[in-house]
């Protein structure tokens, strides 16, 4: 026996499960994105992006003296710079983002809805409001949709956070609308809430979407549509958010489409 070599075969076992588990969130990364739009590198960019330069690996590879983030002297990892930077929530990068990819699924239930159905959307450029003859509420959930012959209520909530962090958001955000649901049933409406997870690298929480297409009467190949392009616009956005990571300055631009 060779001395100093190992006889575990450990070390080959994980590579290959590591291996095994980059193919599969590749491939369902590209099963998302549209191929015509969306070019191979930025396609696989949410997973690439955690060898890219950042504050850490800078501090990791000696090229720094310090992982801190530039903007509020945390330390900055990817989930920081994508989620939890507090000057990119401030200067509403983060709401940049959310606010794109819901004008989208905005567009998407606006085709679908029934003619009886109504809606109201929280973007920048709708007029919003809780329909107040049901309850008055100073929530605001992100759509909503109500049907007054059948007194039916849809309460649509999005979040875009870090895929690790799904099942939390939707519990989170159960909880805090819990009360409202329970007010607008004594009001005699049959209400529910939906709780919308988009990944901020990409990824999508498909089971989170499942209560919103049972009554959007939408085709499959339209719902896979719908999903790429969440997905695309998650990456794109994402990637504009990252390429500030350093700088405190930001765009007021349009919502990206």
């Amino acid at each position: 026996m060779i001395s100093g070599a190992s006889t575990s075969p450990r070390p080959a076992l994980y590579k290959a499960r590591h291996c095994a588990c980059r193919r599969r969130m590749t491939f369902g990364v590209r099963q998302y994105c549209h191929s015509k739009t969306v070019s191979s590198h930025s396609v696989l960019m949410p997973f690439k992006i955690l060898c890219h330069t950042k504050q850490l690996n800078l501090r990791r590879w000696q090229k720094s003296d310090s992982s801190e983030c530039p903007l509020c002297g945390s330390y900055q990892s990817l989930q920081h710079i994508l989620n939890n930077c507090p000057v990119a929530l401030k200067s509403r990068r983060y709401a940049w983002r959310h606010n794109s990819i819901l004008k989208r699924l905005h567009q998407f239930i606006q085709q679908h809805l029934p003619q009886s159905w109504k809606m109201s959307v929280d973007l920048p450029d709708q007029i919003y409001s809780f329909p107040s003859f049901v309850v008055e509420t100073t929530y605001r959930p992100d759509v909503v949709l109500w049907c007054p012959n059948s007194r039916q209520m849809n309460l649509l909530k999005l979040t875009v956070c870090f895929e690790e962090n799904f099942i939390a958001a939707s519990s989170r955000k159960q909880s805090k609308y819990k009360e409202l649901i329970s007010r607008c049933r004594k009001a005699g409406w049959e209400t529910s809430l939906s709780t919308l997870q988009v990944g901020s690298r990409g990824l999508i929480d498909n089971s989170s979407f499942d209560s919103l297409f049972k009554f959007i009467p939408a085709q499959q190949h339209e719902i896979k549509l719908l999903l790429k392009h969440l997905c695309r616009l998650s990456i794109a956005t994402s990637f504009a958010i990252w390429c500030r990571r350093d700088s405190d300055l930001w765009m007021n631009s349009d919502l990206f489409e």
